[in-house]
């Protein structure tokens, strides 16, 4: 089992990173992964990767919607701790 991946790991980002750090790389990764600047046979992966990327900046840029995300973030995290302490010391988690 995998645990599922935070959308601070979307952006390739810790969760220390300030609301303006966020912009700059959303901003980065937006003009990489834009269906309108990829190639042709990438258009539809790209949209797919950008929508999962705006939405995770959505998320993570508003102060109240980030402070909702990281506590669900921990008590899911509290959850599989409890649940699967076994495999958590195995990914040192």
């Amino acid at each position: 089992m995998v645990l599922p991946a935070s959308l601070y790991e979307v952006l390739g980002i810790s969760m220390a990173t300030t609301s303006q750090e966020i912009k700059v790389v959303y901003q980065r990764l937006a003009r990489v992964c834009h269906p309108d600047a990829v190639a042709i046979d990438r258009k539809g992966t790209s949209a797919n990767e950008f929508m999962k990327i705006h939405a995770t900046y959505s998320t993570l840029f508003d102060p109240q919607k980030r402070a909702n995300y990281d506590h669900d973030l921990f008590g899911r995290q509290r959850i599989y701790r409890s649940l699967y302490p076994h495999l958590l010391t195995y990914l040192h988690l």
